[in-house]
């Protein structure tokens, strides 16, 4: 925790090791059929020392450190010919945290939008999970605005049930996908407002309020629309 393709995953390989969480995965409102893959690297101002102590290493204290954090996910999207509806169904990790995400389209043209749901897997004593929407914006022909607006929990206990906590905060995500026919590039920036709270057998720390930004770079590899030009 705490340009060839090759050289994408090259450059983004390093910040797996010392990943802890990526608070925000701007992405698309328009659901693209068939399989895609995601990757999104990001990197937070310090998000205050109690919300801080959930992705940092052997720290007790003063934990209000920056935070770095890598996403992987699979995705499957279904629509049906001249349906304004779509369904998107994915897996992935989140730095550590493992998760499964659906997403519907509500609507489709010039400026599709649709809401979703990411659950963490329990697998491990702390889990991720998140309500979002998504709302797109065009700019010109391969470049979109994305609004990415969800809510954020993190929440969990240590391995030995010794200390427990949770984090809740409000992500607004807004990033510019630009991309092709089957490559897509995602810079985005996020702010995140929360609250954080832990308790152990000794101590109650928190509730603690803290505001931080997250910016981020995703790519996602993708079939074509019926859409986009040749």
């Amino acid at each position: 925790m705490r340009r060839s393709r090759v050289p994408a995953f090259a450059a983004i390989l390093p910040l797996v090791a010392g990943a802890c969480t990526t608070f925000a995965t701007v992405r698309s409102a328009d659901v693209r059929p068939g399989p895609s893959v995601a990757v999104h690297a990001s990197y937070s101002t310090p998000p205050g020392d109690v919300a801080g102590w959930f992705w940092s290493y052997d720290c007790v204290t003063r934990c209000s450190f920056a935070t770095p954090g890598i996403d992987v996910g699979y995705t499957y999207g279904w629509r049906r010919p001249d349906s304004v509806r779509a369904v998107a169904l994915g897996v992935g990790v989140n730095s550590f945290y493992p998760y499964v995400d659906g997403y519907m389209q509500l609507a489709s043209g010039q400026r599709p939008y649709g809401i979703g749901v990411r659950v963490g897997l329990p697998v491990q004593s702390w889990r991720q999970h998140q309500l979002y929407a998504r709302y797109d914006i065009p700019l010109s022909e391969r470049t979109r605005l994305l609004v990415n607006p969800g809510i954020l929990l993190h929440e969990g206990r240590t391995p030995n049930g010794q200390t427990s906590g949770h984090f809740v905060g409000f992500v607004q995500g807004v990033g510019l996908e630009v991309g092709g026919r089957n490559v897509s590039w995602t810079p985005a920036v996020a702010v995140v407002a929360g609250q954080a709270q832990r308790k152990d057998y000794f101590a109650r720390l928190g509730p603690e309020r803290s505001v931080f930004a997250m910016a981020s770079l995703g790519f996602t590899v993708h079939r074509a629309r019926a859409t986009d030009s040749r």
